[in-house]
């Protein structure tokens, strides 16, 4: 099998949330709807624009 390389795809796209907290789990109901709803908005954007068939998100998980 063959190198993995990154990025898988041209497109990146980084949404946060407003308030800096350590961990996602830390946003109020409030914030993490309104981030999700912001994610779901930007996707609707970018799918046709760049004639997608299908859209990716992730929640990525660092050790300390």
């Amino acid at each position: 099998m063959g190198s993995v390389v990154y990025p898988y795809h041209n497109i990146h796209v980084i949404i946060t949330s407003k308030r800096v907290v350590p961990r996602f789990l830390d946003l109020t109901e409030e914030e993490a709807s309104d981030l999700v709803l912001t994610t779901k908005r930007v996707g609707s954007k970018l799918e046709p624009h760049y004639n997608a068939t299908s859209l990716t998100f992730a929640i990525q998980v660092h050790s300390m």
